[in-house]
């Protein structure tokens, strides 16, 4: 026989099945649509030019990488360098000649002492020098000459 309480038991009220999915299908597609709305929607909002009616061409950027070199006095510099190529495929002939660019810019830069480096002349002259070297190499390759070299960062420690 069963036994029964005293007290009578208080039944769950009923759980809507239908508004539990609601709210997990809502979640599923904030999660899966914020993403696609930030991805797709920003490329609306993509500016190619600073210059409305600018026709140059944008830059095609070379960056060796971090140059290291000894000056002629002893200092230790590091130096890292972007040159605009001028076009897609001149970039892509400098990208296969990476090596010999780099030891060229390594030289160029070794030639100096280091109170040639100290201040903003100085930069603006080790750039003008690799500008320079590297569009005498690319002349003897038969190659398009850079269009510009950009001294990104400069540091040195003298002896």
């Amino acid at each position: 026989m069963a036994r029964q309480s005293r007290f009578p038991v208080a039944e769950d009220p009923p759980t809507s099945n239908l508004g539990r999915s609601f709210v997990v299908l809502l979640f599923v597609a904030a999660l899966v649509g914020v993403p696609l709305l930030v991805v797709y929607g920003s490329s609306w909002f993509g500016i190619e030019r600073a210059v409305p009616g600018d026709d140059r061409p944008l830059p095609q950027w070379f960056t060796p990488g971090e140059l290291r070199s000894t000056t002629r006095d002893g200092a230790i510099m590091k130096v890292r360098v972007s040159m605009d190529a001028g076009s897609w495929s001149n970039q892509q002939a400098m990208q296969h000649r990476l090596m010999p660019i780099t030891e060229l810019l390594q030289v160029t830069a070794g030639m100096r002492k280091a109170d040639d480096l100290v201040g903003s002349a100085g930069i603006e002259k080790l750039g003008d020098d690799l500008f320079a070297s590297v569009n005498q190499y690319m002349a003897s390759e038969g190659l398009k000459p850079v269009t510009s070299l950009a001294v990104q960062d400069l540091w040195y420690t003298r002896p």
